[in-house]
């Protein structure tokens, strides 16, 4: 199923929106633009910014700290220490499906300043405890305000707030029946008709008796 995604990061030295398409399980990013400093400006660019966005069916997700942007614009608030379904955080999330994409060469990074948004693994380091269950520690100083728009690009392909006004709208528009067509509704009528003209039909008189003497064979 086709993915529209829109990103907007405020947690960043330098506030960025991408938008991102997901189809035939491949992520294809757009061109970034940088976001006005400052909750005021940001939200006099943001609100129709989102709202033009949601009304072409994406799925928007902000990125900051408090959560007021979000709730203001109209979307759906969260951070690379967000919960997934899974209980692990965005960033792991994000940075582990950004590697199966990869390893497809199933992800289409923005064509200007390629290198920016790439995921190096020492952003991510791996250790085990006693137990042998693995623990990660992530090294959040080297991580880019190019490379927050990727990981939570790939974090939002699995993402969904249920919860939303967006995710039930769409869930109710592709459960909806289609409105029957003219052709739907002359088939149904041909087809009464022919079940109305069956059974004026009269049964069979084979074998019924006219009178004591007299049956038809």
């Amino acid at each position: 199923m086709k993915q529209k995604i829109a990103v907007i990061s405020l947690s960043t030295s330098q506030p960025m929106a991408i938008t991102a398409i997901y189809e035939d399980h491949t992520l294809v990013m757009s061109k970034p633009q940088t976001l006005p400093k400052g909750m005021r400006k940001q939200l006099a660019k943001l609100a129709p910014f989102v709202e033009a966005l949601r009304q072409q069916g994406f799925k928007v997700l902000v990125d900051e700290a408090t959560g007021k942007v979000a709730n203001e614009v109209g979307g759906n608030h969260i951070s690379l220490k967000t919960r997934g379904s899974d209980g692990r955080a965005a960033v792991l999330v994000g940075i582990e499906r950004y590697n199966e994409l990869l390893l497809q060469d199933n992800i289409a990074l923005p064509a200007e300043n390629k290198g920016a948004f790439e995921i190096p693994d020492s952003i991510v380091e791996v250790e085990y405890n006693a137990s042998g269950e693995e623990i990660y520690r992530i090294n959040w100083r080297e991580i880019r305000p190019e490379q927050v728009l990727t990981i939570l690009c790939c974090f939002a392909v699995g993402y969904n707030n249920v919860a939303s006004a967006d995710y039930i709208n769409a869930m109710t528009a592709a459960t909806a029946e289609p409105e029957p067509s003219l052709m739907d509704s002359l088939k149904r009528i041909i087809g009464y008709e022919k079940i109305k003209a069956v059974e004026a039909v009269p049964e069979s008189l084979t074998g019924k008796r006219i009178s004591d003497e007299e049956r038809i064979l």
